[in-house]
C-alpha cells in the first residue's frame, strides 16, 4: 500500500514538473517577442505641386530600416538610398501638367516589407507667346530685315526698352509705329526710318523664314555720331516658348562713322542658319548705336581649286599669268615643260586636277605632233583652257579643222554669244565688241570662222576669225578629229609676255571660273572685276579740300566704300583692331601723325593682331619704331617721280607703260621712299629709280617682315606716295588701284 502511494506520489511529481516546464517555456517565449516591435514608416515630401524646374527634398525617418530605396519617375534622379534627397522636376510641356509617383520601399529588419507614394504633379512651362512677325508675315532670308520691322507683342515680349516713351518722337521724329515705344526715327525727309537712342541691353526682336540652311554673313547698317563710336551688337536665337537664348555672334564696338546719319557696315561673318521660321534678337551691349537694317546674305565659301599650267617659262614670260591665277585664290602648278609629250601616266596626274591650262608660250610640237601624245590628250578628263593659236590646228589637239593661224588679230573681239557667263562684268560696246584685251600689240588666234561642232563665242572685229570657242565632251571638235573626254575652251591671247588689261584678265579670269565650277560670279577676280572692297581709310586729312580726299574720291569712283573718319585709327586698341578686321582693307594714309601709329608697343601689338590686309603709304610709319615693316629708323622723303619695276610681269604693273624697267611718272612731287635696299623676309616690287631705295614691297601673314621685327597677323604692303596733297599721275592712280586690287584678294 505504501508502495503504491508512493508511485502515485512520483507520479503526481512527474506532472508537476512538466506543468512548471512548459509553463516557464511560453513565459521565455512572451518575452522574446515583446523584444521586436514592428518599424514604423515615416516620411516626408517638402512639396508635392511645383512649378517646372522645382525642387523637392525628401525625407525618410522610418524605424527599423534594414534597406531603403527612393525611385523618382522623371526626376533629376533615378533613385536614391539616401534618407534625405534633393531631386529636381522639369515639364516640357506648355500644356499639360506632368505627374509622378515617387515611390519609397522600406524593409525592416524583421522582413517585413512596406511603401510610400507620393503623387508629384509638376505645373506646365510658363510659356511665352508665340511670335508674331511685323505685320503678321514672317521676311524671307537670305534678304534684308529693316530695323524698325520687328516682331508685334510689345515690351517683354518683342522687345525690351528702357524707358516707356520712344525717344525720338520726343525729339520731334514722325511716327512710325505707334503700339510702343522702341526709339523708331524717321529722317526729315522721310527716306530712312531706323532705330537709335539705343542703350545697354536693349534687344529687339525679328521673326523671319530662313529659306534654306546654310551659312550666312550677318549685316548690320549702323551709324554712330559718338566721338567714341558704337557699340558692339549680339546677334542671338531665341526659342519662341521657353525664350532660350543660343549666341550666334557679335560685332564688335565700331568706330565713329562720320554722323548719325552716316551709315556703315559691321558684319559678323559664317553664322549657320537653320531653315524654318526663327526667331532673331538684335541685342545692343551699349549706347550710342543707330540701326538702319541687317542684311542677311550667303557666305561666299573659296573653294580652292587646282590648276595645272603648261609653260615653257614659268618665272619669266608666264609669271604674270601665274601671279594673277594665285591672286585669285587658285592653286597653281607650273614647272617648266612638265606636260610636255604626254604619256599616261602624265593623264592620271592631270586627272587629278580641276583644269589644265596651257599656255600660249609652250612648244606646239610636244602636244599632238606625235599621234600617240595627242590620243593621251584626248583621254584627258579634266577640262583643257587653250591658250595657244599653234596648238588649236588639226595637226596638234584638233579644236580646229585648220593647219594654221594668225598672230597678228585685233586686241579686242566681237561677241558672237553675249548672253555666255565669261562676259560677267565685261562692258561691251553698243556692237557688241569688248575692249582690248592686252595693252598694246596684237592678239593670236586661229584663222577660221566656225567652231565646226563647238561653239563660236567670240570673233576678231575685221576677219571674223574664232578668238574664243567652246567644245562639249566626247564630241569631236570637227568631222573626223579625235573625241575628247573633258571640256575644250580656247581663248587667244598675245604672244610673249603677260600683257593683259582689267578687260583681258576679268575676260581670262572668268574662263577659269566657268570651267572649274560652271558658273561666274561678279567678283571672279582680276585687275577688271566687278568686286567692290569695303575700305577703312586711316588719315588725319579727309576734311573739306584736305590732302587725302581724292584718294577716297578714286576709291569709291571705282565702287569702293571708303570709311574715312579723321583720326579714327589712332593709337589702336583691341576693339579697334576687331573692328579693322570687318574690313576688306585697310590703308594707312601718308597724312597720318606716326606717333599714333606704333610708337606705343601694346598700340604696335594691336595692329600685329589686324588679320585684314593693310596697305601703309607713310614710310614714316614702315620704320622699326612703328609698325616694322623695314629695319631702319630713317626714310628718304627726295625721293624720284617714278620707280624701276623689280618684276614687270607681276599684276601689279598692267596698264603701266614700262621702259628698260623704269614706269612713267607716278607722281608730280618727289616720292616719299625708305632708306633701305632689302624687305627683309618680304618681296620688293619696285624700287626708286635714282636711288634702288624700296618703293613698293609686300609680305606674307603671320611673318616677321625682318629678323626681330613683329609678326603681322595679316599681308602688309609698303606702298610709296608723295609728301603732302594729291598728286598721282594716270599711271599712278592705275598703279595703285592694282596695288588695292591686289592685297584685297
Amino acid at each position: 500500500m505504501i508502495l503504491k502511494n508512493m508511485h502515485i506520489f512520483k507520479l503526481r511529481y512527474l506532472l508537476l514538473f512538466l506543468v512548471i516546464t512548459i509553463l516557464s517555456c511560453e513565459v521565455e517565449e512572451l518575452r522574446e517577442v515583446t523584444l521586436f516591435e514592428k518599424g514604423i514608416t515615416n516620411a516626408s515630401a517638402s512639396a508635392t505641386d511645383i512649378e517646372s524646374g522645382g525642387t523637392i527634398t525628401f525625407t525618410d525617418l522610418s524605424t527599423k530600416v534594414y534597406s531603403r530605396e527612393w525611385t523618382f519617375p522623371g526626376g533629376s534622379l533615378t533613385t536614391s538610398t539616401e534618407p534625405v534627397v534633393d531631386v529636381t522636376f522639369n515639364n516640357t510641356s506648355f500644356d499639360e501638367i506632368l505627374k509622378s509617383d515617387v515611390v519609397l520601399t522600406i524593409k525592416h529588419i524583421d522582413n517585413s516589407i512596406s511603401e510610400k507614394i507620393f503623387n508629384v504633379q509638376i505645373a506646365p512651362i510658363n510659356a511665352l507667346p508665340l511670335p508674331i512677325p511685323f505685320g503678321g508675315i514672317a521676311v524671307n532670308v537670305p534678304g534684308t530685315i529693316e530695323a524698325e520691322n520687328y516682331d508685334e507683342g510689345g515690351q517683354g515680349v518683342a522687345y525690351n526698352d528702357t524707358e516707356e516713351e520712344n525717344l525720338a518722337e520726343t525729339a520731334g521724329s514722325a511716327t512710325y509705329r505707334d503700339d510702343d515705344g522702341v526709339d523708331v526715327q524717321v529722317s526729315t525727309n522721310g527716306l530712312l526710318t531706323s532705330v537709335g537712342y539705343t542703350a545697354a541691353d536693349e534687344w529687339i526682336n525679328y521673326t523671319v523664314e530662313v529659306t534654306e540652311t546654310g551659312v550666312y554673313d550677318i549685316e548690320f547698317v549702323v551709324a554712330s555720331g559718338s566721338t567714341t563710336g558704337g557699340k558692339s551688337i549680339k546677334f542671338q536665337k531665341i526659342a519662341p516658348r521657353t525664350g532660350v537664348i543660343t549666341e550666334l555672334g557679335e560685332t564688335g564696338d565700331f568706330a565713329n562713322t562720320g554722323g548719325w546719319d552716316s551709315y556703315t557696315n559691321v558684319t559678323i561673318p559664317a553664322v549657320t542658319l537653320i531653315a524654318g521660321t526663327n526667331t532673331f534678337r538684335t541685342h545692343f551691349t551699349g549706347a550710342d548705336t543707330n540701326l538702319d537694317k541687317i542684311n542677311i546674305k550667303p557666305t561666299q565659301t573659296n573653294v580652292t581649286y587646282r590648276i595645272a599650267f603648261a609653260t615653257d617659262d614659268s618665272a619669266g614670260v608666264d609669271a604674270g599669268y601665274i601671279t594673277m591665277l594665285k591672286d585669285a585664290g587658285y592653286e597653281v602648278d607650273a614647272v617648266d615643260g612638265a606636260w610636255n609629250n604626254l604619256d599616261v601616266a602624265g593623264v592620271n596626274a592631270l586627272n587629278g586636277y580641276d583644269l589644265v591650262i596651257i599656255s600660249r608660250n609652250t612648244n606646239s610640237g610636244n602636244f599632238g605632233g606625235d599621234p600617240t601624245v595627242k590620243d593621251n590628250w584626248m583621254t584627258v578628263k579634266t577640262p583643257l583652257l587653250l591658250t595657244s593659236c599653234f596648238i588649236t590646228r588639226n595637226s596638234r589637239l584638233q579644236f580646229v579643222d585648220s593647219g594654221t593661224f594668225v598672230e597678228n588679230a585685233s586686241p579686242s573681239f566681237n561677241v558672237d554669244n553675249t548672253s555666255h557667263p565669261i562676259f560677267t562684268g565685261v562692258t561691251l560696246t553698243g556692237s557688241g565688241e569688248t575692249g582690248d584685251i592686252i595693252s598694246g600689240g596684237n592678239t593670236n588666234i586661229t584663222d577660221v570662222t566656225t567652231a565646226g561642232n563647238g561653239s563660236l563665242i567670240a570673233s576678231d572685229p575685221t576677219t571674223g576669225f574664232l578668238a574664243i570657242g567652246e567644245w562639249e565632251a566626247n564630241i569631236e571638235a570637227y568631222t573626223g578629229a579625235s573625241t575628247p573626254s573633258a571640256k575644250r575652251m580656247f581663248l587667244g591671247v598675245n604672244a610673249g609676255p603677260f600683257a593683259l588689261t582689267d578687260v583681258g584678265q576679268q575676260l581670262y579670269l572668268n574662263s577659269v571660273q566657268y570651267l572649274t565650277s560652271g558658273i561666274v560670279t561678279e567678283n571672279a577676280g582680276g585687275g577688271g572685276s566687278a568686286t567692290t572692297l569695303n575700305i577703312a581709310f586711316a588719315s588725319d586729312k579727309v576734311g573739306d579740300a584736305e590732302d587725302d580726299l581724292e584718294y577716297i574720291a578714286l576709291l569709291e569712283s571705282k565702287g569702293h566704300t571708303v570709311n574715312a573718319v579723321n583720326n579714327s585709327w589712332d593709337n589702336l586698341d583691341a576693339t579697334g583692331a576687331a573692328t579693322l578686321n570687318g574690313y576688306d582693307l585697310v590703308l594707312i594714309s601718308r597724312n597720318t601723325n606716326s606717333g599714333n601709329f606704333g610708337s606705343d608697343e601694346t598700340v604696335r601689338a594691336n595692329w600685329m593682331s589686324v588679320t585684314t590686309p593693310v596697305i601703309v603709304l607713310s614710310s614714316y610709319i614702315a620704320r622699326n619704331s612703328r609698325l616694322q615693316l623695314f629695319d631702319s629708323g630713317g626714310f628718304d622723303e627726295g625721293g624720284s617721280l617714278n620707280v624701276t619695276s623689280v618684276d614687270p610681269n607681276h599684276p601689279l604693273f598692267i596698264g603701266i607703260n614700262i621702259t628698260d624697267g623704269v614706269t612713267d611718272d607716278l607722281v608730280t612731287l618727289p616720292l616719299h621712299v625708305t632708306d633701305v635696299t632689302t624687305a627683309g623676309n618680304g618681296t620688293i616690287y619696285a624700287t626708286d629709280s635714282a636711288s634702288g631705295n624700296v618703293a613698293i614691297a609686300e609680305w606674307d601673314a603671320n611673318t616677321a617682315a625682318y629678323a626681330g621685327g613683329g609678326v603681322a597677323a595679316g599681308r602688309r604692303m609698303f606702298f610709296a606716295v608723295n609728301v603732302g596733297g594729291y598728286a598721282l599721275t594716270s599711271t599712278g592712280e592705275t598703279l595703285f588701284l592694282n596695288a588695292v586690287n591686289h592685297m584685297a584678294k
